[in-house]
């Protein structure tokens, strides 16, 4: 019916319905949910579309505002009868007394409290906004107002940062933005590219045997036993909490943080298998088919032994292999994974069998479990004879039911510590092998070497030859002037070799000093893979604005690779000091000019590392050099191979 929405409104008050006094005393308000002057705005829209006569208006008014509603009128409007009151009459009575006036300064203290909640949406939070806005006033200032309690009540800090970087001209466009923004964020959660499930990570450590109330000792057994909490002690309900600071607590994990944002979401729990949740907040009544130890042990009986059974490391980075060590057990080797983090040594059943067939157990006070609680069951110690290298010991390994990988643990690697080389254990391997001379040459070959050596001695030479051609020249932008900057300090401990190195340059004829020059840079200091040091030129803030860089394209990895397909050998040739081989003509030799702290003003007469032009032009006079030979790349500015 077209009355449908004053009925919601009776409906409403009766459930927060307030006592009305005697008619002669203050009637008290009645909360009411929603706006009574909303509610008869609907309603005045409904007995219009049902063309209704305006003259029976207050009569439908009075019939269908309820009882309560009519007490309250008979009130308000006594001593008159209401029902000879118009149906704007009524309405304004109503209003009037229903729908106290908003006092404008509560109303922005309310919107400047408004926050986004965990999970709303863009769309709901920024409706909140306009309406708390409503009753503010504040007309011209509206729109910056707004846009300002958006950004401080966003949950997303990367979302607010974002919307501030874009500088919103009105609140129009802010809402544009971060509704784009959680659009892009939700397309993103939605799209999951495949990722290698890693296998799982075996944790194992050992407790103290629990005691019964009596004091005896519980026997050990491997069948499932759970131990029963306390009955005063409360389950835990991760949604039904909050932290002191208000944020939701995850039902996924129980941690201080939307659910969206958990990194368990599509984790499979330990206790009920499900998905979507960690054993530690499982709400379920029964667990699966597991010796899963519920009970809180102090940390004092607990010692943690680490193993990492395998790993698997998503992306281009293979995970490092296991390390297994060869252990001489009773005469039979075996190989045992060091595990730093497990305290004692452990083997499973089946294979302690194979290396000693009438073995005899020990009783154990120790019982190992698993990082996630699930208890490996540990049935005794046995005594035997280890080797490693020159070192034998007797020593207990403890075994344990079921499949396991044997482990060196710590008790055994404290004892073969003199034995075990951890640092080839744990190098890097090699991933191109070297080609080596392991026998010495014999007096032929070394004659054969040395003159070789001696018949191309500038070739083989530590100081830098020259490449033929033309010196190398630069081009000056239009109305572009001279720059001299200062010397800049070199450190205390590089300074006595960089005066060594720019000493020798000088004696080499690659640089000369000068009293005076329009151009100067400083000098930039690079320490090279053999310890020497690279002196170039810091030409960015002055000479490479001003001159025209010269333009040649410089080869690609992907298509040095390509042409390389197919080789089993190579030899990398390193051309000495590069673009020391590269003559500079006059006026380019001028504007290199460096100011040093040790030699004052000197000027290159080779190419210097650090001058914008240079790499298009030695790579141009290398391919020009290396044209027509055959299984010769240039990788260049690093060299030939």
């Amino acid at each position: 019916m077209p009355y449908d929405s004053l009925k919601y409104l009776v409906q409403q008050n009766k459930r927060h319905q307030h006592s009305l006094d005697h008619p002669n005393s203050p009637c008290k308000r009645i909360a009411l949910p929603t706006e009574l002057q909303s509610r008869t705005t609907r309603f005045t829209w409904a007995l219009n579309l049902s063309k209704i006569p305006e003259e029976q208006h207050s009569h439908y008014a009075c019939v269908y505002m309820g009882s309560e509603l009519n007490d309250a009128l008979k009130i308000l409007v006594s001593p008159e009868d209401p029902e000879y009151l118009t149906y704007t009459q009524i309405q304004t009575k109503l209003t009037v007394h229903f729908d106290a006036t908003r006092n404008k300064f509560a109303e922005s203290i309310k919107f400047r409290s408004i926050m986004q909640k965990p999970e709303e949406s863009i769309v709901s939070f920024t409706l909140r906004l306009r309406q708390a806005a409503t009753y503010c006033e504040y007309e011209a200032f509206l729109d910056r107002m707004l846009i300002e309690q958006m950004l401080a009540g966003l949950e997303s800090r990367e979302m607010c940062d974002e919307i501030i970087a874009k500088k919103p001209e009105n609140f129009t466009a802010a809402y544009e933005i971060a509704y784009a923004l959680e659009a892009t964020r939700n397309t993103a959660d939605e799209v999951k590219t495949a990722v290698v499930k890693p296998d799982t990570t075996n944790k194992i450590g050992y407790e103290k045997p629990p005691f019964r109330k009596n004091g005896n000792q519980r026997p050990n057994s491997s069948s499932t036993r759970r131990y029963q909490k306390s009955p005063n002690q409360a389950r835990y309900h991760p949604s039904n909490q909050t932290s002191k600071d208000n944020q939701p607590v995850c039902s996924g994990c129980g941690e201080n943080h939307p659910r969206s944002q958990c990194r368990f979401l599509n984790a499979n729990c330990l206790k009920c298998g499900k998905k979507g949740h960690i054993s530690k907040v499982c709400r379920s009544k029964t667990t699966r088919d597991t010796n899963l130890i519920t009970e809180d042990k102090p940390a004092e009986n607990i010692d943690v032994v680490q193993h990492l059974s395998k790993l698997e490391v998503t992306g281009t980075v293979q995970s490092s292999p296991k390390k297994l060590i060869d252990v001489n057990i009773e005469g039979t080797t075996v190989k045992m994974e060091l595990d730093t983090g497990a305290p004692c040594s452990i083997i499973a059943k089946s294979k302690v069998a194979t290396i000693k067939p009438e073995f005899q157990l020990q009783k154990t006070d120790r019982h190992f479990a698993s990082y996630t609680g699930h208890r490996i069951n540990c049935i005794g110690k046995t005594s035997v004879n280890a080797t490693i290298g020159t070192t034998t010991s007797n020593l207990y390994l403890y075994v344990v039911e079921g499949e396991c990988e044997t482990l060196l643990g710590r008790e055994w690697i404290s004892e073969f510590a003199q034995e075990i080389n951890f640092e080839r254990l744990f190098a890097k391997p090699d991933l191109i092998h070297n080609l080596s001379v392991k026998q010495p040459l014999s007096l032929e070959h070394q004659r054969q070497l040395d003159h070789i050596l001696n018949l191309y001695q500038d070739v083989f030479s530590n100081v830098p030859g020259k490449i033929s051609g033309p010196p190398a020249k630069m081009h000056l932008k239009n109305g572009a002037t001279p720059i001299f900057a200062r010397a800049r300090d070199i450190p205390v401990a590089l300074r006595d070799e960089y005066a060594k190195e720019i000493e020798s340059k000088i004696s080499s004829g690659f640089y000369k000093r000068v009293d005076y020059s329009e151009w100067a840079s400083t000098t930039h200091v690079v320490v090279k893979k053999n310890g020497k040091l690279r002196i170039t030129g810091n030409y960015k803030p002055t000479l490479n604005p001003r001159i025209i860089i010269d333009e040649h394209p410089i080869p690609k990895f992907e298509h040095l690779f390509h042409r390389m397909r197919g080789a089993s050998l190579f030899c990398h040739l390193d051309v000495t000091d590069a673009y020391a081989h590269l003559e500079v003509d006059e006026e380019f030799s001028h504007a290199l000019t460096l100011n040093t702290p040790t030699h004052g003003l000197i000027r290159p007469k080779r190419a210097v590392y650090g001058a914008a032009n240079i790499p298009a032009i030695w790579q141009r006079r290398m391919e020009t050099v290396l044209q027509g030979l055959e299984n010769v790349t240039d990788l260049g500015n690093m060299g030939s191979s």
